[in-house]
């Protein structure tokens, strides 16, 4: 019995991985076909999207707990209604659509598609099977949880990087060992990505701390030299 849902409720654990799996796949694509899409625009997207799978589906998860309070900022999330039944593959289904949907706004039509015809296929697979209280509840109660995610996420220095990726005003330091910008096949130099992507809000409140990197060897121009 999962604690503060209905018996009937079948635990997460019980449950496979083809709900989650399709839909990171799906990212994947997305992520090579939406224009702005960089590296740290990517990985913010796909971070953003755990966290709401998690939440999703943590009720079921009786040895686990939310991670509000323990995310930098997080500071509430939806919860279950007490004792009601949920089907969990729907609570994700339902989630992962919505973060989809907010997160790549941007795609192309094609992809969009894509992402409403995956959706449709889970719920035309889980529907006929639950009562329709069921899973009118956990569709609401999923897409209740991704729009919590995604309005946490508008406040990290982040939201809507892939309009970004090149800020025309960044000037960066010279000097020795440096970076500086390089040609592109045009011969235009080619600008810093997100240059000020290290001002944005961690997961963790204390990653910065814990997880920076050692300096890098003092420069120097000596073959010889560390």
């Amino acid at each position: 019995v999962i604690p503060g849902l209905a018996a009937t409720t079948t635990p997460t654990a019980d449950y496979n991985h083809e709900v989650a799996t399709a839909w990171f796949n799906l990212q994947l694509r997305l992520v090579k076909e939406t224009p702005g899409f960089s590296p740290p625009v990517a990985s913010r997207a796909f971070g953003y999207t755990g966290v709401a799978l998690y939440e999703a589906v943590v009720a079921g998860m009786s040895d686990y707990q939310s991670l509000v309070g323990q995310l930098n900022e997080l500071a509430e999330m939806p919860q279950p209604e007490t004792d009601l039944e949920y089907h969990l593959p729907t609570v994700a289904n339902s989630a992962l659509a919505t973060i989809t949907r907010q997160l790549f706004p941007t795609a192309s039509d094609d992809n969009q598609a894509a992402l409403n015809t995956l959706y449709d296929e889970f719920a035309q697979m889980y529907s006929p099977d639950l009562d329709t209280d069921v899973f009118s509840r956990s569709v609401s109660y999923g897409q209740d949880v991704a729009n919590a995610v995604f309005a946490w996420s508008m406040a990290d220095g982040g939201h809507e990087g892939y309009l970004t990726n090149f800020p025309a005003d960044y000037l960066p330091p010279e000097g020795d060992g440096l970076w500086a910008p390089t040609p592109r096949l045009s011969g235009d130099l080619q600008p810093a990505m997100q240059p000020y992507w290290g001002n944005n809000r961690t997961f963790l409140p204390s990653s910065v701390e814990t997880c920076a990197a050692s300096a890098p060897p003092v420069y120097s121009e000596d073959p010889d030299s560390a």
